[in-house]
């Protein structure tokens, strides 16, 4: 695949996760991303895969990647945001971390950050 379609996605990936992630959560999901199964955490992981699966089928013309194919990438990426964040909430909740006393925290949201764009890498990777 050309490498010019490849950092568009990329590109679409990283302003989709900046919307999804930090512009247009509201506190319902982020107050609620660490309850196991929690409609707020759902919703968030949601709103990544459907802002997947539109990049995906508005590019689909340039990869050639199938509906069925798609479907499942934007799956993943539901599930796998889904688990990372309620798994960042829990570990932060258990030691009591927060973003004014811990160090910690700030290397969690960073290893959170990490996976998700790790995530889109493996997208990519899929793809192409």
């Amino acid at each position: 695949m050309n490498p010019q379609i490849v950092i568009l996605l990329f590109a679409l990936f990283q302003i989709k996760h900046f919307f999804v992630d930090f512009v247009t959560q509201i506190p319902y999901y982020y107050l609620n991303k660490g309850k196991l199964f929690h409609p707020g955490g759902i919703a968030h992981a949601g709103e990544h895969g459907a802002g997947t699966f539109l990049i995906l089928m508005a590019t689909a013309w340039l990869t050639k990647v199938q509906m069925h194919e798609i479907i499942l990438l934007a799956f993943a990426d539901f599930v796998i945001h889904y688990i990372v964040d309620f798994a960042k909430v829990n570990v932060n909740q258990k030691y009591g971390w927060t973003a004014t006393n811990s160090e910690n925290f700030w290397i969690l949201t960073g290893l959170d950050q990490a996976l998700h764009q790790l995530t889109y890498i493996g997208i990519l990777l899929y793809i192409i």
